[in-house]
């Protein structure tokens, strides 16, 4: 079965991406260009930050495209919300054990991402998983509790 796309949600994500890449590009254009006068004097590589977010935004449009193909209910499995959660946890503590001042995950190139960004996307398929769970007591006021 071919899912349609939403073109007015999907036009949304874009203009958002695009104008949060002009945000980032305006706000380090300065520092980048100082950077990379004393990058060029130490004869060392730097990357711009908003290069590298163009690089990310990239990779989450094809992980999106990706993604759209999926059909969302064979997700609806304990595994996969609290898999993701497990997994979140399991990062969190063995960045404590490794790096405990940073909690930083460091790649090579000088690419850093926090463990706790995998919290996002693991907190938006568990309270899915959830709210299916309690779909006729989405309303009771003791969902939230």
């Amino acid at each position: 079965m071919r899912m349609r796309t939403d073109q007015w949600l999907f036009a949304t994500i874009v203009a958002l991406v695009s104008l949060g890449l002009v945000m980032v590009a305006s706000a380090t254009a300065l520092s980048s260009w100082r950077d990379q006068e004393t990058a060029e004097v130490f004869h060392s590589v730097n990357i711009s930050p908003a290069i590298k977010q163009c690089v990310i935004a990239v990779i989450a449009f094809f992980s999106l495209m990706w993604l759209k193909k999926i059909d969302y209910q064979k997700l609806n499995k304990p595994v996969w919300a609290f898999g993701a959660v497990g997994i979140v946890v399991i990062l969190l503590i063995a960045i404590a054990l490794v790096d405990s001042q940073h909690r930083w995950i460091r790649f090579p190139g000088g690419f850093n991402l926090q463990a706790s960004e995998f919290a996002k996307p693991a907190l938006v398929v568990f309270l899915a998983f959830f709210l299916v769970m309690r779909n006729g007591d989405v309303n009771n006021r003791f969902t939230l509790m």
